[in-house]
């Protein structure tokens, strides 16, 4: 590049471009996938990432078992703790039902919340193990 490509404020002159070998025309966007939508490759490509990192595996492991756990939500029956399956009262002054957390993606009771959460990521890391094929 020599310095005629661009005017006297320094913008490139009409018909130059700043990368001559930039995207080819009519190429088309790639679709932004949600981790939800993930396959096998592209957990695969966020391990690699995640490995470069953390140089660590058991910590890029689990920093995509959060994001596995967000984006697959439990199916637990609405107004129900998942850990412990006993209603969500707000009003109640049981020790159960003192405060409602929101866990990720899910509403747990407080002294439920510590045990969920942690079984909750190693749920998610012991499918992506599987997704991974790691040993376990």
């Amino acid at each position: 590049m020599n310095g005629t490509e661009r005017d006297e404020r320094g913008r490139y002159l009409k018909g130059v471009s700043g990368n001559p070998a930039g995207r080819p025309r009519g190429s088309k966007n790639r679709p932004v996938l949600s981790p939800s939508q993930w396959v096998t490759k592209h957990w695969k490509r966020a391990y690699s990432e995640a490995l470069i990192t953390h140089g660590n595996a058991e910590a890029a492991l689990f920093e995509l078992a959060a994001l596995y756990a967000q984006h697959h939500p439990l199916t637990t029956p609405p107004g129900l703790c998942p850990a412990c399956h006993r209603p969500l009262k707000l009003t109640s002054t049981s020790l159960y039902d003192c405060a409602v957390i929101a866990a990720p993606a899910v509403l747990t009771h407080a002294r439920c919340e510590p045990i969920f959460t942690q079984g909750r990521l190693v749920e998610a890391a012991s499918a992506l193990r599987k997704i991974l094929e790691l040993a376990g």
